[in-house]
């Protein structure tokens, strides 16, 4: 597995990740998520370009609860 520092670039990506985690959390009743980070927003105000990524990985199709 490669890693590699997150650009800005990575940002539509991890906002889907971050998706599918919140609607996974959701459908087992852990509701701690109030809304999905804001387009306007940049991975340095949130702190991203210390967060490490993988260079491939596969968000694949799951069902919906």
């Amino acid at each position: 597995m490669n890693f590699r520092i997150a650009k800005m670039d990575d940002l539509p990506q991890l906002k889907v990740v971050y998706e599918n985690i919140i609607e996974e959390m959701n459908c087992n009743n852990i509701k701690i998520w109030n809304e999905i980070i804001d387009d306007n927003l940049t991975l340095h105000e949130y702190g991203f370009e210390r967060q490490v990524l993988t260079c491939k990985y596969d968000l694949g199709v799951e069902e919906k609860c």
